[in-house]
């Protein structure tokens, strides 16, 4: 007596591009896929949180963007930047951008001495 295996049950209806798991079209979301399922659209939210974009790649920012809000922005700036921005780029060019602030005021103030 031989065993036979049960052939998997695939899911009727859609199916989700990334899990192949059932597809709700109530509680899916859109992403560059097409409509993705409930779980997979979480762990897309949940790595956008971390600063990783969907693709699975790092957000890296601007050097220059966060140079310009560091240096024209100063403390305001700087906070903004540390707390909204996900990139690390643009959290270094922040920090130059405030230091550059900085000791450009120093050196202006020190030439309106003289």
């Amino acid at each position: 007596m031989e065993l036979q295996q049960k052939p998997k049950e695939t899911p009727k209806g859609p199916t989700c591009p990334r899990c192949n798991g059932p597809l709700d079209e109530r509680t899916g979301s859109y992403s560059s896929d097409g409509l993705i399922c409930e779980e997979c659209t979480d762990k897309v939210a949940i790595d956008a949180a971390d600063g990783i974009e969907e693709g699975g790649y790092e957000v890296e920012g601007t050097l220059i963007g966060g140079l310009a809000a560091g240096f024209f922005g100063g403390c305001i700036g700087l906070i903004l930047v540390m707390m909204i921005a996900k990139g690390k780029e643009t959290k270094k060019g922040a920090k130059i951008g405030f230091g550059a602030a900085i000791a450009f005021n120093i050196i202006v103030r020190l030439l309106v001495e003289l």
